[in-house]
């Protein structure tokens, strides 16, 4: 950096976003989707181990090198050592955790845990990877998934998921 001149050095990821894998290739086969899956648990593990978190993990998000090897981008809403007291409303709605949409609905809301957003973004990713579909629109109430997540009844859930995904 120089006094009249700053600049911002970028790697250059030759395999594009996972978004654009899944739109050439479609829905993934499980073998296909734990290869990046393991990959991502691995970055994410490192990530919240030196006390930081992502909040906005999606397929966008997940770059690939020439060799499909993941590369986790914008980092814009990175959290730094405060990784279990978020009160704060952002994100990607539709990968967006209950409980980082519920601060959005009701400001008295307790504080979210960032590692556990990034984890469930991680869940809808896989599914959406797996099901070339996206599995909520919105985490609000007024979503069947969403309530069926937050009271814990996931046989409810999954049925829900597999009538959408009849039509």
């Amino acid at each position: 950096m120089s006094d009249s001149l700053s600049f911002i050095r970028m790697e250059y990821i030759a395999g594009g976003g996972l978004d654009e894998i899944q739109d050439l290739i479609g829905p993934m086969h499980e073998e296909g989707a734990r290869f990046f899956m393991e990959q991502m648990c691995d970055v994410m593990g490192f990530l919240h181990k030196q006390g930081m978190c992502h909040r906005d993990l999606k397929p966008q998000n997940i770059m690939l090198d020439n060799l499909c090897n993941i590369k986790v981008a914008d980092f814009g809403f990175l959290s730094v050592e405060r990784i279990a007291k978020h009160k704060t409303y952002m994100g990607t709605r539709v990968y967006m955790a209950p409980e980082m949409a519920r601060v959005a609905k009701d400001r008295t809301q307790e504080y979210y845990d960032g590692r556990k957003v990034d984890v469930f973004s991680m869940g809808l990713t896989l599914m959406n990877l797996t099901l070339d579909y996206r599995v909520m629109d919105y985490p609000s109430p007024e979503e069947p998934l969403y309530r069926y997540i937050v009271s814990k009844e996931y046989n409810k859930f999954w049925q829900e998921v597999k009538r959408k995904l009849a039509y």
